[in-house]
């Protein structure tokens, strides 16, 4: 069975969507919990985001808590709205 969405690698290029609207581009530095938890590294320094248990998504923490995190959609992942 294929996993249901990408898996976090390092240097995987990502995409970050603000409350706000705005979106902008980062990269994985960190990855840590078996992949629940990732840093990632975007145009105002690193970024910390946790997989959501309840929406299967990576949602900011902290500083980013407005944010959430789209990692490129991989051949077997469903699409569910994530790049």
């Amino acid at each position: 069975m294929k996993p249901t969405r990408q898996l976090p690698r390092l240097g995987m290029r990502v995409q970050i969507s603000h409350f706000s609207g705005d979106v902008e581009d980062g990269a994985i530095t960190a990855i840590h919990d078996e992949g629940r938890r990732v840093v990632v590294d975007c145009a105002d320094g690193p970024l910390e985001f946790v997989l959501s248990r309840a929406s299967a998504q990576f949602l900011g923490v902290e500083a980013a808590r407005d944010a959430r995190l789209h990692l490129p959609a991989s051949d077997g992942a469903r699409r569910d709205g994530q790049i």
